[in-house]
């Protein structure tokens, strides 16, 4: 669609967002921002461009910060809810990681989680949780990850996503615990994820005849997305 006519926005956007998906952010940036040119009050593009903005260099926090401050801007100028919960989720993170107000990025987290209805408040949980982490405030993470889990009923994604938060924030052994823990739980009724993730968090531990078991777990179970998954942690 796209060689035929390169100013068809729905092309524009399928393709940044798959380019998203497949890491490759310097092509999604090119679509959204080509995109943003034809539909400048998009919101959650803005989000979406303020991210693969960040995700290709730190080093362009600005540029990335004025896309979402422009972007929340348009969500409460339109009354765009969805989008803006999406705005001040990003607009958190990024704060978080510039480690400039802890604070305020909560309480934009805060405000997300109101403007959703409670829907999905685990996901809002795991956040915090993430973002205390990146701060060093591990008790106050895990107060939050404690939240997602009862909320969720120890869903395996919550507690997936808990782990990884953990693991990101080089708390390898929590992140260890946190799926010996869904193990002891679900047993081997547990994703291809569960394994894999595990796999690789045993190797960090050096806990090398359970990263010999787990992995090949994961490619007993599906191979393809065990590949896929190993492949994004370096080796």
């Amino acid at each position: 669609a796209l060689a035929i006519n390169p100013d068809d926005i729905e092309a524009l956007l399928n393709k940044g967002n798959a380019m998203n998906k497949l890491s490759n952010y310097k092509e999604a940036e090119k679509c959204y921002k080509r995109y943003l040119k034809l539909m400048p009050d998009n919101a959650s593009v803005m989000a979406s461009l303020s991210m693969a903005i960040i995700s290709q260099d730190e080093l362009r926090h600005e540029e990335a910060m004025a896309y979402l401050v422009n972007g929340e801007e348009v969500a409460r100028r339109t009354g765009d809810d969805d989008a803006l919960c999406e705005v001040l989720q990003d607009k958190a993170f990024l704060l978080s990681m510039l480690g400039t107000d802890v604070d305020h990025a909560i309480s934009l987290v805060d405000e997300a989680m109101k403007l959703s209805l409670q829907h999905l408040s685990n996901e809002y949980f795991v956040l915090k949780g993430y973002i205390y982490l990146q701060n060093g405030e591990v008790r106050k993470a895990q107060t939050e990850f404690y939240n997602a889990i009862k909320e969720s009923d120890f869903s395996e994604e919550t507690a997936l996503r808990i782990a990884v938060s953990y693991y990101d924030n080089a708390y390898v052994h929590l992140a260890y615990l946190m799926l010996k823990h869904v193990l002891k739980i679900y047993g081997k009724h547990v994703s291809v994820d569960i394994y894999a993730y595990m796999a690789m968090f045993c190797r960090e531990c050096g806990k090398d005849d359970e990263y010999e078991m787990y992995r090949s777990l994961a490619y007993e179970m599906d191979a393809k997305e065990a590949t896929r998954i190993f492949s994004t942690f370096s080796v």
